[in-house]
């Protein structure tokens, strides 16, 4: 796919507002649960970047939004992506739909505030 313009990057911030009652990551691999975890740009040609902003820093490049947030968009651990170009894309939106559905996910300790 060629890409048409740079205004077709996507741009967004993911924040995962719970992560500090879990103990699934050290304190090298998380933020504080108000500070963004990490920044994406989904290219031209659909291809995305992540780029870490926690203490250990990483970039990591994917095939497309829907294998990037496959393994790090994690609603369970009150993921909320902020799309600063766009809408939410239907990946992310069916990632979010699946996670409300289980029980666990309506159990959670954050509640969206």
């Amino acid at each position: 796919m060629q890409p048409t313009s740079h205004t077709n990057m996507k741009r967004f911030t993911a924040y995962r507002r719970n992560i500090s009652e879990r103990d699934t990551h050290s304190e090298l691999h998380k933020n504080a649960d108000s500070d963004p975890q990490f920044e994406g740009v989904i290219w031209t040609n659909g291809t995305v970047t992540l780029s870490w902003l926690t203490p250990i820093h990483s970039v990591s490049h994917w095939t497309s939004i829907y294998d990037a947030l496959a393994i790090h968009g994690h609603p369970e651990y009150g993921t909320e992506i902020t799309w600063h170009d766009c809408e939410p894309p239907q990946e992310w939106l069916d990632q979010l739909n699946n996670a409300y559905k289980n029980e666990w996910y309506k159990q959670r300790p954050y509640e969206g505030e």
